[in-house]
């Protein structure tokens, strides 16, 4: 799974941007009108997955005419090589997707992702996104929001299993 996560200081746009992402899922809106500059690294060109990120741009933008938003997307394999160093850069982007879990863990142990434990809890998210949670917290915090989910399954020849 995906996560955002913060990776520089502009708390209040990073909520904004979370919130954006999670808005078609959960139907929670960007409350607050921010100003400035968002700068938001992608790493899916699936064709349904991007359109879905481009959408949730959109609609933080339409949201939130004050900010300037800045999206790089790249190719997933490029990116995994490329996210060890643009977040540490000066210009680190304000939110990274990036995988959940014990990939998310280095980066939270360097300092790298921001906890957003409070995003959770002003917006229900414990509740709503309770199955994924777990994924998302190091040491009891939320360092990130999932975007999208898949499915994964299990295939078998019966004859086999018998």
């Amino acid at each position: 799974m995906t996560t955002f996560s913060r990776s520089f200081k502009r708390n209040s746009a990073l909520a904004a941007m979370l919130l954006g992402a999670t808005a078609l899922a959960t139907g929670v809106q960007a409350q607050d009108a921010l100003t400035g500059e968002l700068v938001v690294n992608f790493d899916d060109l699936n064709p349904d997955k991007k359109a879905a990120f481009d959408r949730v741009v959109e609609m933080f933008r339409s949201e939130n005419p004050d900010v300037e938003v800045t999206t790089n997307v790249q190719d997933r394999e490029a990116y995994k090589t490329a996210i060890r160093n643009f977040l540490t850069a000066d210009d680190a982007p304000d939110v990274a997707s990036w995988y959940a879990g014990t990939r998310m863990r280095p980066f939270v142990d360097a300092g790298l992702f921001a906890d957003v434990s409070d995003v959770w809890e002003e917006n229900g998210f414990d509740e709503t996104l309770a199955s994924t949670m777990s994924s998302m917290t190091v040491d009891g915090k939320q360092y990130g929001v999932p975007y999208t989910y898949y499915n994964w399954g299990l295939f078998y020849r019966a004859d086999v299993l018998e």
